[in-house]
C-alpha cells in the first residue's frame, strides 16, 4: 500500500474494512476463549502510549483500528477502562 489509508481524521473504506475485519477475528477469538480481553485492553493502552512517543500517522491508522476494538469488547464484555 502505497498511501496512508487514513486521510487526517476520517478512515477510507478500506481502513473501515479493516477494522471490521479486526473486530470480527478478536471477537472470535475472545468468545472461544484462545484471547483474554483484559490482556487486550492492556495491550492496546501500551500500544496507544508507544504511539503517542513516535507519532507514527501510519501506525495510529492501525491502532485506531485496535482502539475501536477495544471499546466493542468493553462493551459487549463488561469491560471496565483501568485508570
Amino acid at each position: 500500500m502505497s498511501e496512508n489509508p487514513y486521510k487526517g481524521d476520517q478512515p477510507t473504506f478500506y481502513t473501515e474494512v479493516l477494522e471490521l475485519a479486526w473486530i470480527a477475528l478478536v471477537d472470535e477469538l475472545v468468545a472461544s476463549g484462545q484471547l483474554d480481553p483484559d490482556s487486550l485492553a492492556e495491550r492496546i493502552k501500551t500500544m496507544t502510549a508507544d504511539l503517542q512517543k513516535n507519532q507514527d500517522s501510519f501506525l495510529a491508522g492501525g491502532l485506531l483500528s485496535f482502539a475501536n476494538i477495544d471499546k466493542v469488547l468493553k462493551r459487549k464484555y463488561g469491560l471496565e477502562a483501568k485508570e
